[in-house]
């Protein structure tokens, strides 16, 4: 009699475990996540890093494309983000997003590609492209 209530016993602890991992455990390990990247801006580069080591890099210099979103709101939250688009050496494009949600402000990141943008026009793809970034410097003050 004992072994009929093994099975049940078992599928309740291990839907059990499931659900604490996935309302529980796995929500801490993004939280985690999210707060070890950081993205920094300098005179010469954009770097995300995660804790110490840097996961990416793009330089003014090899931009060649900038797009800014704005999506209304994600929670609480913002959610305007810019996308950057570089180009190596070997003309390998490679992209770095920035969102509103993991940093507290685009404007020093804005306020330097204002500058480049103002150097180089064909950043911006088109007029289109031009609206959405005065737009999100607009926002950004």
């Amino acid at each position: 009699m004992a072994y009929v209530f093994l099975p049940r016993l078992l599928l309740v602890w291990g839907m059990t475990g499931a659900t604490i991992l996935v309302a529980v455990v796995l929500p801490l390990l993004i939280a985690r996540s999210m707060r070890r990247g950081h993205t920094f801006v300098s005179e010469e580069a954009v770097t995300q890093t995660r804790g110490e080591v840097i996961r990416k890099q793009i330089r003014f210099e090899e931009l060649v494309e900038i797009r800014a979103r704005s999506n209304g709101r994600m929670g609480g939250v913002p959610s305007e983000s810019v996308t950057l688009i570089a180009a190596d050496a070997h003309g390998k494009r490679c992209g770095m997003h920035v969102s509103r949600v993991f940093v507290t402000s685009l404007q020093p990141l804005l306020a330097r590609l204002e500058r480049e943008v103002a150097r180089r026009p064909k950043l911006l793809a088109n007029p289109h492209e031009r609206e959405l970034f005065q737009a999100a410097l607009a926002e950004a003050d």
